[in-house]
């Protein structure tokens, strides 16, 4: 194996490292006597463990072991806790343990059910530890990790040493020879090298070169350039209209402009105040131009690069174009007289790039702008590997392969989106409404004035009395009762083939093949009414469990929406998501931490499992302070 050849380099092993460590070196690797994943454990330094035992024996302790290169629990206590993930672990024989052996590793630490933790090669610089020191939970992780690098510094210095020496050898040689002219020996920081990076970082930001850059770094550099990238003017234009309607609520909206289109989408902040603070409301306006529907098994291009260059642009002329980021948003007032006339609209138009740190600015509280909004299905994930293998290079298959072959796809999307162009976002906070449409062409100035409009009219003649709050009420729980009555859900996994595949969960988590397994267990249920829809079913969800992320996405869903009556007409490639999570597993914003700084993207991903407790509200702590 390649560390066994290469005994002067440092290398240190953690947890599966370690174990391959021990294998290359002749120890044998097998399971661990209990899987152990995400626990801290006591460990001990095995040179204290067997010096405590010897003292409380009574029997005569063998000289310890000794190693070339220092070990690296080197100042650390002599016990403390760390986190071990792990399913397998080095096992000790008499023929194969690395201290029965004694020849080439000893055991450094030990954790208290004698499970090897801490290896070390008596003669090379290679260390192996089972738990993981970077871990927030280990204790005294990050001297262990100063002690490896020390070794690191130590052995490049020797290295240095060596290498002067042969240097200064062959000098001597070429001097005496007169054969050789003197060679000329640089630092470690050569300026030029100085140079070449600056003038890469400045190509980068600028398109310019780095001050002070010679014309051999210069040169240097063309050969290591980014492909040139042409910014565009920004793709759209947002305008905002705030409405301050606090007696309508989103369940009224929706099921007035958005319930009966084939395609629409509700992000639902049901649970507020507990948590979440926004809802967005829309459908596509043009469904010939703002549908992304893929199929994985018969689309070229994926939905990452389909949404990639919707978004950014794509290359013109063989040149990476991109559009510049949107920071001008339009905001439309009226203004009526007291005989009730509207003057025409104004849109005042803000720079949200310039009024850092103003606080009379006027901006929306929330960072939804409008864009696309759908779903991405759980088979991208093999889009996302070959992205990824792609942009690393690496191994992606065959790229010549084709799809012409495969049918015309005919069922469910993979994935889906469309691009709202006008949306509707309550926000609960402040209990107002937010009209917000893009402006891609000059003409959509005039569309989106003509649909706020009609919005305003219809909120002004929208009368919600709490007699129609009540009426509202008491139908969803109607609608509630009759749908528990009617709608019985079937596991499609067996309760007994459920358990089997429990068991072969924990047979994989103890042969070591993983350390979490998420199985699930699919229900199905059918809803012989056909004079309901399924917006009627998620109004029982959101009902039964309201949840701060909640959503109700309608794909490709015609439906017949008479008075007396609401019918979905659904075909083979008709989606509807129901969902009700407590969870945002991601998010990205805009930000921009001082006016200096350019706007950018920051990505936040909060999943909840393995990172939050389940936690019973009491003793006044509520579920929100426990996450």
């Amino acid at each position: 194996m390649a560390i066994t050849e290469n005994p002067d380099l440092p290398v240190l092993g953690v947890c599966l490292g370690h174990q391959l460590m021990a294998l290359a070196y002749g120890a044998d690797v097998d399971r661990a006597p209990v899987p152990i994943h995400g626990q801290d454990h006591w460990i001990v330094q095995e040179q204290q463990q067997q010096q405590q035992q010897q003292e409380e024996e009574s029997i005569p302790m063998p000289p310890p072991s000794t190693t070339q290169y220092p070990s690296i629990f080197n100042d650390l206590p002599s016990s403390f806790r760390v986190v071990r993930y792990h399913s397998l672990a080095i096992v000790e024989s008499q023929e194969s343990s690395p201290s029965a052996k004694n020849d080439k590793l000893i055991v450094t630490a030990r954790s208290q059910d004698g499970v090897i933790q801490g290896i070390q090669h008596k003669s090379h610089p290679h260390y192996g530890v089972q738990f993981h020191p970077e871990s927030i939970g280990t204790q005294n992780g990050m001297g262990l990790l100063e002690n490896f690098v020390r070794v690191v510094r130590q052995r490049k210095e020797d290295k240095g040493d060596d290498a002067a020496r042969e240097n200064a050898r062959l000098v001597d040689g070429a001097a005496n020879s007169r054969l050789m002219p003197k060679p000329t020996f640089h630092s470690r920081q050569q300026p030029e090298m100085a140079i070449k990076t600056s003038s890469r970082k400045a190509n980068r930001v600028s398109g310019g070169t780095a001050p002070g850059a010679t014309g051999k770094s210069d040169a240097v550099q063309k050969s290591f350039a980014l492909p040139s990238v042409s910014v565009k003017p920004p793709r759209f234009r947002v305008m905002m209209q705030q409405l301050s309607s606090a007696s309508i609520q989103p369940i009224q909206v929706f099921e007035k402009y958005y319930a009966h289109q084939s395609h629409s989408v509700w992000l639902d902040s049901s649970s507020y105040p507990s948590r979440g603070e926004l809802d967005i409301l829309a459908a596509p306006l043009r469904l010939d131009d703002d549908i992304l529907e893929y199929h994985q098994q018969c689309d070229q291009k994926d939905i990452l690069t389909h949404l990639e260059e919707e978004l950014f642009g794509g290359p013109s002329n063989g040149q990476k174009q991109s559009y510049g980021p949107s920071t001008s948003i339009g905001w439309v007032s009226t203004t009526s007289s007291e005989q009730g006339t509207v003057d025409e609209p104004v849109v005042e138009w803000v720079d949200e790039s310039n009024v850092w740190g103003n606080s009379d600015a006027k901006l929306p509280p929330f960072h939804y702008r409008g864009g696309f909004l759908g779903f991405l299905g759980y088979e991208v994930r093999h889009d996302t590997q070959r992205y990824l293998q792609q942009e690393e290079r690496g191994d992606v298959g065959d790229a010549t392969q084709t799809k012409e072959n495969v049918s015309k796809p005919n069922g469910i999307p993979t994935a889906a989106f469309f691009l709202a162009r006008q949306s509707m976002a309550y926000h609960h906070p402040t209990e107002s409404w937010y009209l917000i449409g893009l402006v891609e062409e000059e003409e959509d100035i005039k569309v989106n004035l003509e649909w706020m409009n009609a919005i305003n009219k219809d909120f002004k003649g929208w009368v919600a009395t709490e007699s129609l709050r009540a009426k509202i009420h008491n139908s969803d729980q109607q609608a509630m009762s009759t749908k528990r009555s009617l709608v019985e859900f079937i596991p499609n996994r067996p309760k007994e083939v459920y358990e089997n595949d429990i068991e072969s969960c924990h047979e994989f988590i103890k042969k070591g093949e993983s350390y979490e397994l998420c199985l699930t267990n699919q229900l199905e249920a059918n809803i012989s009414d056909s004079r309901k829809s399924s917006f009627d079913l998620y109004k029982i969800l959101r009902q039964g469990n309201p949840s701060p992320y909640a959503a109700y996405f309608r794909w490709n869903v015609p439906s017949d929406y008479g008075t007396s009556q609401r019918k979905d007409i659904p075909s083979k490639s008709s989606l509807v998501i129901c969902s009700s999570s407590p969870e945002r597993f991601m998010s990205v914003t805009r930000q921009q931490p001082h006016p200096e700084i350019a706007l950018s993207l920051q990505c936040e991903a909060k999943p909840i499992k393995g990172t939050c407790a389940r936690v019973v509200p009491e003793d006044g702590i509520c579920r929100t302070d426990a996450e």
